[in-house]
């Protein structure tokens, strides 16, 4: 950058209000570190003798002392209360990253109890499922066993009720065996029929069979009389 300075106007740089103090809190700190010696050496004489002490009392007493005693003590009270003042910010700032923590394991943990629940969930309903058919499945083959027991009770009850009853009337049997002896005097019948049928005709066959030697015996004489 061709327009950087190559220096710092602290006239110039406005702060914001938080700067000027952390500013004034080093400042007040290092005038306290620097004036440790001074007020503990005005201790020491203000305990060592009453003459002393009324001497130190006198001499606090001038104006511009008190106006250093004064700023002293407003550099102490400024520098413990920005020293409070960045204590509770740093308490703030880590109870906020440790909130931020929480919050983020907290989600974890509620996204991973989510995943659970929905897996838990999932297997519960197919395992609900799978007991329904299970539950289906067992009905259904105890109304299968159900109505084949009874099924069975009735047919054989009927069987037996069969069995212990009349098969065929006696009547109807012998109405089948006089068909049968009709329908054996009837073929016999037949038979006889066929066998004057067949007698008739085999006479007729003969009288035509002695009828075509006659006509045979004719053609083979004519037929060696024309080749002689």
């Amino acid at each position: 950058m061709p327009n950087r300075p190559k220096y710092l106007n602290l006239m110039q740089i406005k702060l914001p209000m938080p700067g000027i103090i952390s500013i004034m809190h080093r400042v007040s700190g290092a005038v306290l570190f620097l004036a440790l010696p001074l007020l503990l050496y005005v201790f020491q004489q203000s305990v060592v003798s009453f003459g002393a002490f009324t001497d130190l009392r006198m001499f606090f007493s001038n104006v511009l002392v008190k106006l250093v005693v004064l700023g002293l003590f407003w550099g102490f009270f400024h520098h413990l209360c920005a020293g409070i003042r960045y204590l509770a910010l740093d308490l703030v700032k880590k109870n906020t990253v440790e909130l931020v923590k929480g919050v983020d394991r907290a989600s974890t943990t509620t996204v991973g109890a989510l995943r659970t629940a929905v897996t838990v969930a999932q297997a519960m309903t197919n395992q609900k499922l799978v007991l329904d058919q299970i539950t289906a499945i067992n009905t259904t083959t105890a109304n299968i066993i159900d109505s084949t027991g009874q099924l069975l009770r009735d047919n054989t009850g009927r069987i037996h009720e069969q069995a212990a009853g009349a098969t065929i009337p006696l009547e109807t049997l012998s109405r089948a065996f006089q068909n049968i002896y009709d329908t054996m005097d009837a073929i016999d019948t037949f038979k006889m029929k066929a066998l004057d049928s067949m007698k008739q005709t085999s006479e007729a066959l003969e009288k035509e069979v002695e009828k075509s030697k006659g006509y045979i015996a004719r053609a083979e004489g004519q037929a060696q009389a024309t080749q002689s």
